[in-house]
């Protein structure tokens, strides 16, 4: 699934992934980082996941641990040993507490249940830390 919509809102260009198994989440992800300027794509699944990310190289990608197939602990591994996506700067989700978290690998924690909101914040924490 693809999303291009809007141009950039506030400033924010770039290309996102979102490895997503739950439809409605996926959804509801996709269409706020697109109206938020994100050039969007999304995997439900851990190797459609990595296929996407090979070949759009986001610079940002939202994945929920809890995947059918390659897991999403796998998924960010995979890309950390990538060249072409080692850079790209990874938000993890989960049900997960967020002490079981911090070992997963990722940039940005994202524990569920989250908002809207709580995806702005983290995401523009991220970008913001990335920029320092």
């Amino acid at each position: 699934m693809s999303i291009d919509n809007a141009p950039a809102a506030e400033g924010r260009t770039g290309k996102a992934l979102v490895v997503e198994d739950d439809d409605d989440v996926r959804t509801l992800l996709c269409t706020h980082l697109s109206r938020r300027g994100w050039d969007v794509r999304s995997a439900a699944n851990g190797e459609d996941g990595l296929e996407l990310a090979a070949a759009h190289r986001p610079d940002v990608a939202v994945i929920d641990v809890v995947l059918p197939g390659i897991d999403g602990v796998a998924v960010v591994r995979a890309m950390r040993a990538d060249r072409a996506t080692s850079t790209c700067r990874v938000v993890m989700t989960s049900v997960l507490e967020r002490d079981d978290l911090e070992a997963l690998g990722a940039d940005a924690l994202l524990p569920k249940p989250f908002t809207r909101r709580d995806v702005t914040r983290v995401l523009d924490d991220l970008l913001l830390e990335a920029r320092a």
